[in-house]
């Protein structure tokens, strides 16, 4: 488990950094990594988001290997 934490603790320390250009860096969308996932349950709660228009605006989900529970989110929205 310290492995991915120190893996994903270098991915926030460029974000808002000036890029090549002296601009702002694009900032990126973090990393998650569920280590052992057959035993991981992730629970979502959603608001108000725009990126996808396809996808409920807002609400929860939870996800883990084999979930087979109905949910407004599609495999893809989440």
């Amino acid at each position: 488990m310290h492995g991915v934490l120190a893996a994903l603790v270098p991915l926030g320390l460029t974000a808002g950094q000036p890029g090549p250009s002296g601009s702002p860096a694009r900032e990126k969308p973090p990393v998650v990594l569920f280590p052992a996932f057959h035993f991981t349950k992730l629970q979502a709660t959603i608001r108000d988001q725009t990126t996808a228009p396809g996808c409920p605006r807002s609400g929860t989900f939870q996800d883990w290997f084999r979930n087979d529970r109905p949910s407004r989110f599609s495999q893809v929205c989440r």
